[in-house]
């Protein structure tokens, strides 16, 4: 191996692995562990956790479109209170979506995800809490909020 490789194995990376490994696991044998859980277990961020799960991804390897949303969803989704089912049902949405690697889209990728995302996240809350919401998640995902409600409403 090159230097360049073994230092990506070392330290943390090799922790998140080692958790993504069991993340995987986990989930397939239907006794799934949050982002969260599985990250303090292996003393590692959630973000080189999320990053080191998409290695594992098999629907997303045969479609590279789907492989970046899939991970920019994971990014998006850290630093947010998400349960585990609303996780669950988000990457499902972005998988449904994004089967075709040549389909076209209306809105960036980026405006894609954030727009799925608050939908799941806005599913449960009134006009007022939905527009304090938004305001956040605009800020924290980097997308305006009328292209946010733009997907929100489309999908």
């Amino acid at each position: 191996r090159s230097q360049t490789e073994a230092l990506k194995l070392r330290g943390e990376t090799r922790r998140a692995l080692m958790g993504a490994v069991f993340f995987v696991a986990c989930r397939r044998m239907g006794v799934s562990r949050t982002h969260e859980e599985m990250s303090e277990i292996v003393n590692v961020s959630t973000r080189s956790l999320s990053k080191a799960i998409q290695t594992f991804g098999l629907h997303a390897e045969e479609n590279p479109l789907l492989k970046s949303q899939l991970s920019l969803a994971e990014r998006m989704m850290n630093g947010l209170s998400i349960q585990e089912d609303q996780r669950t049902e988000i990457l499902g949405t972005i998988q449904d979506i994004f089967k075709s690697p040549d389909e076209e889209l209306e809105h960036t990728p980026k405006v894609m995800v954030s727009g799925m995302i608050a939908r799941v996240l806005c599913h449960d809350k009134t006009k007022a809490e939905i527009r304090g919401f938004l305001k956040d998640f605009s800020k924290h995902s980097g997308v305006s909020v009328v292209s946010i409600q733009k997907v929100m409403n489309g999908i």
